[in-house]
């Protein structure tokens, strides 16, 4: 398969990298083993997870 633009992937990884940064920085997780979790990623998924529906709304804002 042909890319559109060869920079895509790394378009791609700049974006995705602060919008994973931004939603770390929210405190609305689940504690798993003594870590902080509150986003899942696998490839180009990702999957939000929180405490409370309080939590999630503060996620989707970030």
């Amino acid at each position: 398969v042909r890319l559109v633009c060869p920079l895509s992937p790394i378009v791609f990884d700049l974006a995705i990298n602060s919008v994973l940064r931004a939603v770390t920085a929210v405190d609305a997780g689940f504690d798993l083993l003594g870590s902080r979790h509150s986003v899942v990623t696998y490839a180009d998924d990702i999957a939000l997870v929180a405490d409370s529906p309080e939590g999630m709304r503060r996620l989707l804002v970030a």
